[in-house]
C-alpha cells in the first residue's frame, strides 16, 4: 500500500511546479517515514539511546566492540544539530550488552569531537576490554588520553590527538585537525585556530607519525611534497589537506587520502599507501575521486572510487603496491558506502546514503555467491544533512557476529546493535 502511494506521489512530483513539488516531496517523506523501516531480515537487535541526548559512536573504520564483545563504546551529547563549539562537551563511555538494563556508563569527557568521527574513541590494543583511548585537549593543545574504564584513572597522556592507532598500541598517525575542520567541516575540531589557513600547500604540515611512548611526532609527508607527485590541473591555486589515515591489520603499512579544494570549491581526492618508516610512498589511485576504504589483509584493500569506463562509483579491490585487482559487487554495490570485510573476507557489510525518500540501508554482500541482503532500512529526517548528517557507519565486532550502526530514533541519534550471526546468504 505504501509503495503504491509512493509511486503515485513520485509521478505527480515530476510534473508540478516548484511550490507544489516541495509540498508533494514533504508528503512523500511522511509516507515513507510511516512505512516499514525494517530490512528483509528479522534479526535480533537492540537500540541504545538516552532521553534528551544524542548517542553515537562515529566513523566506521574503528570497532566499538570490546575483545569479549560484551562492552560497546559510545558517546553522548546534548549539543544541538550544529557545528560543535569549543565548550561543547561530549561524554565518553560504554554500554554493557550483557546487562538486563542497558544504561550508558560514563568514563570521561572531551571537547575535541565532531559529528562524523566523534573523538576517535577506541579500545587500547594492549587492554581491549578495560582501557580506552580518545582525543582530548591536554595542556591547551590537541592531545589524547588512555583511561581505565573500571577506575576512571587516566593512565597515559599524549601531546597529540590521534587519527589512527597501530595494532602495537605504540604508534599512531595524526594530522592537522583544525585544517581538516576548515576544509572538510564535520571531520576535524574547532578548539584551536588553523594557523596554516593562508598557506594553501604547507611544507611543514601533512601526515605525521606519533610515537606514544616517547610522546613525539614526526612529519612523514608534507602537503607540498604530496602535491608535487603526478599533479592534476585542478591543483592550481587549490588548498590541500589529508584525511582518512588507516593502518593495515599488522600496523606496518597504512593508507591515506590526499585531498584538495580548487578555486571553484570543488573537492578532489586520491589515495596513497606507505609504511611507518616512510621508505616507500605509493600513489595507488589518482582518479581524483576516492571515497571510502577498508583493509582485506595486510596487502589488499577495498576502496570506493570512480571507475571511468563505467561512469559510476564502484567497490574496487587493490593490492597495496601493485594496484588494481578488480571490481567487486557486480551490479549490487554501486554508489558510495562505508565498507567493512567480515567472515574472512567472504562478506562485506556496507551502507547507502539517503535516497529521495530519506531512507538509507545497511547491506550485507556475499562475495562468493554474489548475493546481497538488506539488514536494515532506516529513515533519516531532512534536518540531518551536511556536517550534521547521520551516516549509518556500520561497524562489526571482532568475531563478525555483531554489528552496530548509528541511526536516528525519535529525532535524535541512537545506536542500534544487530546479531548477524544467523544470516544465510
Amino acid at each position: 500500500m505504501y509503495f503504491v502511494i509512493s509511486m503515485i506521489l513520485t509521478s505527480i512530483k515530476r510534473h508540478v511546479p516548484g511550490p507544489i513539488k516541495r509540498a508533494v516531496g514533504n508528503l512523500l517523506l511522511r509516507v515513507n517515514y510511516s512505512s516499514d523501516c525494517k530490512g528483509d531480515l528479522n534479526l535480533p537487535s537492540c537500540t541504545l539511546s538516552e532521553p534528551g541526548a544524542h548517542c553515537f559512536f562515529g566513523y566506521y573504520d574503528i570497532s566499538p566492540f570490546s575483545a569479549s564483545e560484551q562492552l560497546l563504546l559510545a558517546t553522548q551529547t546534548t549539543t544541538a544539530l550544529r557545528t560543535p563549539r569549543a565548550d561543547d562537551e561530549l561524554a565518553v563511555g560504554f554500554y554493557d550488552l550483557t546487562a538486563e538494563k542497558r544504561e550508558f556508563q560514563k568514563v570521561g569527557t572531551t571537547e575535541t569531537w565532531c559529528w562524523q568521527q566523534g573523538c576517535r574513541l577506541r579500545w587500547d590494543p594492549a587492554a581491549p576490554d578495560t582501557r580506552i583511548i580518545y582525543n582530548k585537549m591536554t595542556d591547551g593543545q590537541y592531545g589524547s588520553v588512555i583511561q581505565d574504564i573500571r577506575t576512571g584513572q587516566v593512565e597515559h597522556k599524549s601531546s597529540f590527538s590521534l587519527y589512527d592507532l597501530a595494532s602495537d598500541g605504540e604508534h599512531g598517525l595524526t594530522l592537522n585537525f583544525s585544517r581538516l575542520q576548515r576544509l572538510r567541516p564535520g571531520y576535524g575540531y574547532v578548539n584551536l585556530p588553523d594557523d596554516s589557513k593562508f598557506d594553501y600547500c604547507p611544507h611543514d604540515d601533512g601526515v605525521w607519525l606519533v610515537d606514544l611512548q616517547n610522546d613525539q611526532k614526526k612529519l612523514l609527508f608534507s602537503l607540498l611534497e604530496l602535491a608535487a607527485i603526478s599533479p592534476h590541473r585542478s591543483m592550481k591555486n587549490a588548498q590541500h589537506y589529508v584525511n582518512h589515515l588507516s593502518f593495515n591489520p599488522s600496523g606496518r603499512e597504512f593508507l591515506f587520502l590526499h585531498l584538495w579544494v580548487d578555486e571553484n570549491n570543488r573537492r578532489y581526492s586520491r589515495l596513497f599507501t606507505s609504511d611507518q618508516k616512510a621508505g616507500r610512498l605509493n600513489l595507488l589511485n589518482n582518479t581524483g575521486l576516492v571515497s571510502h576504504y577498508t583493509w582485506l589483509s595486510d596487502e589488499r584493500l577495498l576502496i570506493v572510487t570512480r571507475v571511468t569506463s563505467l561512469g559510476k562509483l564502484r567497490y574496487v579491490l587493490y593490492h597495496y603496491i601493485n594496484g588494481f585487482e578488480g571490481i567487486t559487487g557486480d551490479d549490487h554495490l554501486i554508489g558510495d558506502g562505508h565498507p567493512t570485510f567480515i567472515g574472512n573476507g567472504k562478506q562485506i557489510v556496507t551502507d547507502t546514503y539517503p535516497d529521495e525518500f530519506r531512507n538509507q540501508n545497511i547491506l550485507l554482500y556475499n562475495r562468493e555467491t554474489n548475493t546481497i541482503r538488506v539488514i536494515q532500512r532506516c529513515y533519516v529526517p531532512p534536518e540531518y544533512t551536511g556536517e550534521v548528517r547521520c551516516d549509518l557507519h556500520p561497524r562489526t565486532s571482532p568475531s563478525g557476529k555483531l554489528l552496530c550502526a548509528d541511526v536516528v530514533v525519535d529525532g535524535r541519534r541512537a545506536m542500534q546493535v544487530f546479531d548477524i550471526s544467523c544470516i544465510q546468504i
